[in-house]
């Protein structure tokens, strides 16, 4: 019976090795027009988008998890509760300065958004804090994708 029990690790760790040696490292790729910047990143890194709300002025911030197949929101934060209510949020609650809404919302393939001059838009990734601008070639518009990494065998 241990020998049975020391084959099954065996097995499993094999597996292990195999599904490690296959995995491909993933990049988040920003793209405005056409400049395009990729980070790595990990499956189950957090993301956060923060900006300035474009009829209210207050701050938003939305909280993502990087997913192999995409982006899971799983938290906004609002500065004022209207922003909340805004969105359609019915059970926000206050914590720390901002009203806060958890979401367990399905998984987006892309996040396409527009930055305008005044959004104070800011990409916040795995400790990076990347301000984008306004550009009026791409008329502020911006997407995030997942896409292998440049340099590996599937890259660009």
């Amino acid at each position: 019976m241990k020998a049975c029990g020391g084959m099954t690790g065996v097995a499993l760790l094999f597996s292990l090795l195999v599904m490690a040696a296959g995995a491909e490292p993933i990049c988040l790729e920003l793209s405005s027009g056409s400049r395009r910047t990729a980070y790595r990143v990990n499956q189950d890194d957090r993301l956060r988008l923060s900006f300035r709300h474009s009829l209210y002025g207050s701050l938003v911030e939305e909280h993502f998890r990087i997913m192999r197949d995409g982006f899971q929101l799983f938290e906004a934060r609002y500065a004022e509760l209207r922003l909340a209510e805004f969105y359609g949020h019915e059970l926000a609650t206050f914590d720390n300065g901002s009203w806060v809404v958890h979401a367990a919302a399905p998984v987006l393939p892309a996040i396409d958004f527009r930055v305008s001059a005044d959004s104070s838009f800011v990409l916040h990734i795995r400790g990076r804090r990347l301000p984008l601008e306004y550009d009026h070639l791409s008329a502020g518009r911006h997407s995030l994708n997942l896409v292998s990494c440049p340099g590996t065998a599937n890259g660009r």
